[in-house]
């Protein structure tokens, strides 16, 4: 299968919904242009940022999310390594410990997870 240029489709063109989950009101389907996508990956490409050969991410969030999915895309635009997590959430930090990530991105509550069990250690 030869894959072919398709001149109908422009910045504007609808690339993707992404579908939010509802934590903050009604769910809803969020249209994101091919614009969208390429100016959130150009932001991260033109910040001090250097993301290369050498960097691997830890995926773990739902491609679903649209956050994951950028960050995949544009771990792969620049030539880093996509790793992905087990599928078992609960052996997250194992997966973290043999992958090594140099780029990981997270959510807050994933975040504020770490920060309760670091802190309960603390404070022991």
């Amino acid at each position: 299968m030869e894959l072919k240029p398709n001149d109908n489709i422009s910045k504007d063109t609808i690339s993707t919904i992404s579908y939010t989950s509802g934590t903050t009101g009604n769910p809803k389907g969020v249209l994101l242009s091919h614009g969208n996508i390429i100016s959130t990956i150009g932001g991260l490409d033109a910040s001090e940022v250097n993301i290369g050969k050498d960097d691997f991410h830890l995926s773990y969030l739902p491609m679903a999310h649209i956050f994951e999915r950028l960050l995949s895309y544009t771990m792969l635009i620049s030539g880093a390594t996509l790793c992905m997590f087990n599928g078992n959430v609960l052996k997250l930090k194992e997966d973290l410990a043999d992958v090594r990530p140099t780029i990981f991105g997270s959510v807050p509550r994933l975040f504020n997870r770490f920060y309760d069990l670091m802190n309960g250690q603390f404070n022991t």
